[in-house]
């Protein structure tokens, strides 16, 4: 989910008659997004830990497969709901065109080239992925702002976000499994102080933020934003690759399906079944790529094209969430108004 700050605008607060839905909506918003957040935090690296344990290895694959698959699946929602047809139609070229070459482009890529331009593309795919998290992290504090009826995103907060962003990136890099076959090979160690740098800017942006914070006097306003900016502290704090970069990356998945939720829930789209057949491939997709992943290799050009289009889906995603949650567009705020009854 892209950035929301287009609706984290003073508001007059709304009368009587709408006062209480506003903050039953508001209060359930709040209660699913901090679980969907702190869960895959903490739940992760502990299942990591116990992994010789068969209940912990069900577990942990359940909770992959919920945060990861299902939320792709979940986006092409919009492709279904009839109110967002509209969008869709009007801007043919990200939301049909795009999504198309992606698929084929990189199915094609993959089929031909060889493994060092492969990793290095996975990579690049890799820190595309990083960044639509930190742009999806400012729409979650922007939608918490909203909720909490306080003070809107400031600047120095959305840029404390953004260099968190960025320092995820780098660190994710260096856990990433094809790392070491790609132009990359020996820069780990510039890449590690990269993301500590990048974390300590974006904890020197979240400091010189807290004067203009502090006037919304909102403690879990503040709670949210020094979340926003640690969603990403996992790379820094864990060694080995799951607890580093799956802790924050299934807790993405889980907001995802939490906003989801919220956009379905009062106009259920035709053809649910479809998403459901979508993430099940997309699961099975997806454990082609680790298998792919972990080998560091592609056994024939057949197996190459798969793992691209899988990429090709997953960017889609990227691309479709980067217009749908672009809320500058009058069509789409009012879309999303409808759903959200505390916006």
């Amino acid at each position: 989910m892209s950035s929301a700050v287009a609706l984290a605008t003073p508001q007059t607060a709304p009368g009587p008659s709408t006062e209480t839905p506003a903050r039953t909506s508001a209060r359930l918003f709040m209660a699913l997004i901090t679980l969907a957040t702190v869960g895959p935090w903490l739940a992760i690296p502990l299942l990591v830990r116990w992994h010789a344990h068969p209940d912990a290895r069900q577990l942990q694959t359940a909770i992959v497969f919920v945060g990861s698959a299902m939320h792709v699946a979940a986006s092409y929602y919009f492709y279904l709901d009839p109110a967002a047809r509209d969008t869709i139609r009007a801007h043919p070229r990200r939301y049909l065109q795009v999504p198309v070459a992606l698929v084929v482009l990189t199915a094609v890529v993959f089929a031909v080239s060889s493994d060092r331009v492969r990793f290095s593309l996975l990579l690049a795919y890799l820190s595309w992925q990083t960044y639509h998290y930190m742009r999806q992290n400012i729409g979650v504090f922007a939608f918490v702002t909203k909720a909490r009826r306080t003070l809107a995103p400031t600047t120095l907060e959305r840029y404390a976000i953004t260099a968190a962003g960025y320092a995820g990136i780098l660190g994710m890099l260096v856990k990433a499994a094809p790392y070491e076959k790609t132009p990359l090979d020996g820069a780990g160690g510039l890449l590690r102080v990269g993301s500590v740098v990048a974390y300590v800017v974006a904890g020197g942006l979240l400091a010189a933020s807290l004067r203009q914070s502090r006037t919304a006097k909102d403690p879990i306003r503040l709670a949210a934003l020094v979340a926003c900016v640690g969603f990403f502290l996992p790379v820094l704090i864990y060694h080995d690759p799951v607890s580093a970069v799956l802790s924050y990356a299934i807790a993405h998945g889980f907001q995802y399906l939490v906003f989801m939720w919220f956009v379905a829930r009062r106009h259920p789209a035709p053809g649910a079944w479809r998403l459901l057949a979508l993430a099940g491939g997309l699961t099975l997709g997806g454990a082609f790529l680790i298998d792919q992943m972990s080998h560091a290799t592609f056994s024939s050009a057949m197996s190459g094209a798969i793992f691209g289009a899988y990429l090709g889906v997953v960017m889609t995603h990227f691309v479709l969430d980067a217009g749908v949650w672009r809320l500058r567009d009058p069509r789409q705020r009012a879309y999303m108004k409808e759903r959200f009854a505390f916006l």
